[in-house]
């Protein structure tokens, strides 16, 4: 079942993810017309966006059932007991449900950052996959 949940998350990177050297490529002025053979619209950068929203709420999934029952290190996420449950895992999501919300109002007002944004997800997909593996490993 492990194996099956990583795999998934992967699948979705692959697929939702877009050329990584592209897209910084077209973080630099200089090389923004010829990305991609085109200059990035502001609807490309917003469906970029979109998508990386894909891995991001993915791996914190994974990671809620990684956590889940266990002892919570994260007084914020920890429960009247001290484990995650129930509870932590509506904190969890509805903070990153005010992060979405937040980004969504951000690039909807500064296009440019929307691009950055998606860089953000992305990183942050992948250190909360990591240690959504580092917590099935310990405890199971």
């Amino acid at each position: 079942m492990q194996r099956l949940v990583l795999a998934a998350l992967l699948l979705s990177s692959a697929v939702f993810g877009q050329d990584i050297a592209a897209s910084t490529l077209s973080l630099v002025p200089h090389f923004a017309p010829i990305v991609d053979g085109a200059r990035k619209t502001n609807r490309d950068v917003q469906k970029s966006w979109k998508l990386s929203l894909v891995p991001l709420l993915a791996a914190q999934s994974l990671d809620t059932a990684s956590s889940w029952g266990q002892v919570e290190e994260n007084p914020l996420l920890a429960g009247s007991n001290g484990r995650f449950g129930m509870r932590s895992a509506g904190v969890k999501f509805s903070i990153v449900g005010i992060a979405v919300l937040a980004e969504y109002l951000i690039g909807k007002s500064h296009p440019k950052i929307a691009g950055m944004l998606v860089h953000v997800n992305r990183a942050t997909a992948i250190v909360t996959a990591g240690t959504a593996v580092h917590n099935f490993v310990v405890t199971h």
